[in-house]
C-alpha cells in the first residue's frame, strides 16, 4: 500500500479484527499516544489495549502515557535519531498537534521511557498529561 498522509480509518475500536493480542505479550508494555492524532485514533486504541490488559490480569507492568494536544508524532521518542527532523516537533502538522504539544510530549516521555526500561515494576495505569509550552528561560 502506498504511503498516504490521509487519516486511516481502522474501524471501531472494539472490532476484534483490529485487536493486537497484547495479553499474549510476555513482558512489560509501555504505550503512548497524542489526543490530537489525526492519522488514526491512537489514544482510543491504546486505552482499549490497557483495558484488555487489566481485564486479563496481565502479570507484567504496563503503562499508557496520554498527551493532551499532541499529535501523531508523539511516539518519535529517541532523541538525536539520524534523519529525524525537529520541525515536526514544534509546528502544527496535518497529522495533528498544537504548536508545542509534540515537543512537550517528547521532553516528558523520554525520561519516563528510560525509567520504565530501568525499573518497570510497579508502573501501571494511564497517565494523562496536558501539553504546555516550554518554560521561558532568562539569560
Amino acid at each position: 500500500m502506498p504511503y498516504s498522509t490521509a487519516r486511516v480509518d481502522l474501524g471501531p475500536v472494539d472490532d476484534p479484527a483490529a485487536e493486537i493480542p497484547v495479553p499474549r505479550i510476555r513482558g512489560p508494555i509501555f504505550l503512548d499516544c497524542g489526543t490530537e492524532d489525526q492519522i488514526w485514533s491512537s489514544c482510543a486504541y491504546a486505552l482499549r489495549m490497557n483495558r484488555r490488559l487489566n481485564a486479563a490480569r496481565f502479570a507484567y507492568p504496563h503503562v499508557l502515557y496520554r498527551y493532551q494536544g499532541a499529535g501523531h508524532h508523539v511516539n518519535t521518542l529517541v532523541p538525536y535519531q539520524p534523519g529525524e527532523g525537529f520541525a515536526d516537533l514544534t509546528e502544527p502538522l496535518a497529522e495533528g498537534n498544537t504548536l508545542f504539544a509534540n515537543a512537550d510530549a517528547h521532553a516528558r516521555l523520554w525520561p519516563r521511557l528510560l525509567s520504565f526500561l530501568a525499573h518497570p515494576a510497579g508502573q501501571r495505569g494511564v497517565v494523562t498529561e496536558p501539553s504546555s509550552a516550554p518554560p521561558l528561560t532568562s539569560r
